[in-house]
């Protein structure tokens, strides 16, 4: 799994949540222990974000809706340069 969100819990018991844009895959082990400590521990209430390999899930899907909203960005933009 590839969190896409990094959970701290402080000593006060605070839950600060981060979006991970660009995961690297360094920092996948401590950030997916520090989460399960976190569960075990009970300290967070909801679910964390995550996706099963495909990190670029949202730049795919955000890709898609704009060459279905527009067309082929690159035709266009050749096509208007060779006029």
């Amino acid at each position: 799994m590839y969190p896409l969100e990094d959970v701290e819990v402080n000593d006060k018991g605070e839950v600060k949540r981060k979006l991970l844009v660009f995961p690297k895959d360094e920092e996948r082990e401590e950030i997916v222990a520090r989460i399960l400590e976190n569960v075990k521990e009970e300290k967070l209430d909801g679910g964390v974000w995550a996706t099963p390999g495909l990190p670029l899930l949202i730049f795919i899907t955000a890709g898609l809706i704009i060459a279905l909203a527009y067309g082929d960005i690159v035709w266009i933009l050749l096509s208007s340069f060779l006029k």
